[in-house]
């Protein structure tokens, strides 16, 4: 399983896309759903990130 330990960005289009720091160094630009689906995990940091920082589940699409 390959973890993920920093977000750089988010991009609010449909799909999401994040572009992400694993724990090898390596950046990789992942959906959401290839986030499941290529078997990564969040570290506890960069899932606060993600919640708290870049509100992700807490934004508006209008």
């Amino acid at each position: 399983m390959h973890k993920i330990v920093k977000i750089h960005a988010v991009y609010r289009e449909w799909p999401v896309m994040l572009v992400a720091q694993t724990e090898t160094g390596d950046l990789v630009e992942l959906s959401l759903k290839e986030v499941k689906e290529r078997g990564y995990e969040f570290d506890e940091q960069a899932w606060k990130e993600l919640v708290e920082e870049y509100r992700v589940f807490n934004h508006s699409y209008q």
